[in-house]
């Protein structure tokens, strides 16, 4: 047997042009599939630490503020009111058991504790601060890694929900206090800031109900204002024990009251 040409056997062993192109487009294709699939683990691992973060803050937010209502003061003669607070911020002064001894003069009101919490729309942060109360600086004020798209405060004073409350001016703590956070992005349609209300003297907030406009208008009104903002993702309301609700006229008004006031509304995640 004679053996075959050595050009044979070369030709054999190359590729062509179009060959050599398939194969480099495959591995494209490839080499593309894999780092998209590596980018999107990486991208929903993200997601999913930041989605922790803010469950974590908004759940740490709400035992602390529930805490902090429960042992909170009216009014105190050296720090004033004990409970102020607006739509995006809330400061409480409240009792807490310290550790170790205290002596000197106000060694008595060494337990009284000042929290401020407040929400920063512009870097979408929750910015708080806890120091005793005798502590003229506030504490330093510290921000939670987590980004919050919005985050609301209300104040129930025993018949209507404020927007702003003082328990030295209104004369009692707030029967409840809601926190309502949106942890989610909001659509291009949500309205974050206050509604357009009218306040009274001491700051309810009522709506324009003037002779000229009926109740269906009324009406109108009020569902308007309900869709500025989508339901919170997360919601806590919280009673304060030590709440005294304003006196209502008739038997059943104050009925009602207690039963609505009597147990804290759980937390609802929406």
């Amino acid at each position: 047997m004679s053996p075959r040409p050595i050009h044979s056997l070369r030709a054999r062993r190359a590729l062509t042009l179009f060959e050599v192109l398939l194969a480099v487009a495959l591995s494209a294709m490839l080499l593309g599939a894999m780092l998209w699939f590596s980018a999107d683990i990486a991208n929903g691992r993200r997601r999913a630490v930041e989605a922790a973060k803010r469950s974590l803050a908004i759940t740490t937010l709400f035992d602390r503020l529930e805490t902090d209502l429960a042992f909170a003061v009216r009014f105190d003669p050296h720090y004033g009111a004990g409970v102020v607070g607006g739509p995006d911020r809330i400061a409480l002064l409240s009792r807490a058991v310290l550790p170790g001894e205290r002596t000197g003069a106000g060694s008595a009101l060494g337990d009284l504790q000042r929290q401020v919490v407040r929400f920063d729309a512009a870097s979408r942060r929750i910015q708080g601060a806890r120091a005793p109360a005798a502590d003229v600086t506030g504490g330093p004020l510290s921000t939670v890694d987590a980004e919050i798209f919005a985050l609301r405060f209300r104040y129930y004073d025993g018949s209507q929900w404020l927007d702003e409350f003082d328990s030295d001016s209104d004369g009692a703590l707030p029967v409840a206090v809601e926190i309502a956070a949106w942890l989610s992005p909001l659509p291009a349609w949500a309205q974050v800031g206050e509604p357009d209300l009218e306040t009274t003297g001491d700051d309810r907030l009522t709506f324009d109900v003037s002779p000229v406009i009926d109740a269906e208008a009324a009406a109108s009104a009020t569902e308007g204002l309900q869709q500025q903002m989508p339901p919170p993702d997360r919601l806590r309301v919280i009673a304060v024990p030590d709440a005294a609700a304003a006196p209502e006229e008739g038997p059943a008004a104050g009925s009602a009251r207690v039963g609505s006031t009597a147990t804290r509304v759980g937390e609802a995640a929406l």
